[in-house]
């Protein structure tokens, strides 16, 4: 904590720091270095489609923060602690591409509303699940494109994955349940 404030303290003039620079600082060695170059690297090709699932920018720390986060469950401190001596940072890669690659593969379509939602929990909670991505998208009244419901993206991706919830959806005067999946 001590140097956290020290930290702080000189930067005192510069651009104020995210939580994760502060960490980058604290733990530095081999795994912050290696993290940086893959997650906070402006030119990685993968830049953009992290961006459609993750705020933030790469320069300030928001795609290795994701990632830490999800590898530590929440806990990155931690994380940061007991793998800061790490010469390679394949686990933290490994788990952020499943992430990355099971939300892809899930929905297909990428809404803005998507951006910044917690994929790390949802990940943990609904991955072991398989999931036709056609049958998302496959009623016209079910997408979350609906207007009413692409304003609670974030309750419509957890429907969507959720195996025991079902939909109400309007047809002409009378109503019916419908399952999503």
């Amino acid at each position: 904590m001590i140097i956290k404030e020290w930290f702080k303290t000189i930067n005192i003039a510069g651009v104020p720091l995210v939580p994760q620079e502060l960490l980058n600082a604290i733990y530095s060695g081999p795994f912050v270095t290696l993290g940086k170059e893959e997650f906070s690297n402006s030119q990685n090709a993968n830049i953009q489609k992290w961006s459609a699932y993750i705020k933030g920018s790469a320069n300030r720390q928001a795609f290795l923060e994701r990632a830490l986060d999800w590898v530590s469950k929440g806990n990155i401190d931690d994380y940061m602690s007991s793998h800061r001596n790490d010469k390679n940072i394949n686990e933290l890669k490994k788990y952020f591409n499943s992430v990355i690659n099971w939300i892809s593969s899930v929905f297909t379509d990428v809404e803005s509303e998507m951006c910044g939602l917690e994929w790390g929990r949802l990940y943990e909670q609904y991955h072991k699940k398989a999931y036709d991505s056609k049958k998302v998208y496959s009623d016209p009244y079910i997408k979350y494109k609906q207007p009413k419901l692409k304003r609670k993206i974030n309750r419509t991706v957890r429907f969507v994955l959720s195996d025991t919830m079902r939909i109400k959806a309007r047809f002409g005067s009378w109503m019916r349940w419908m399952p999503i999946i």
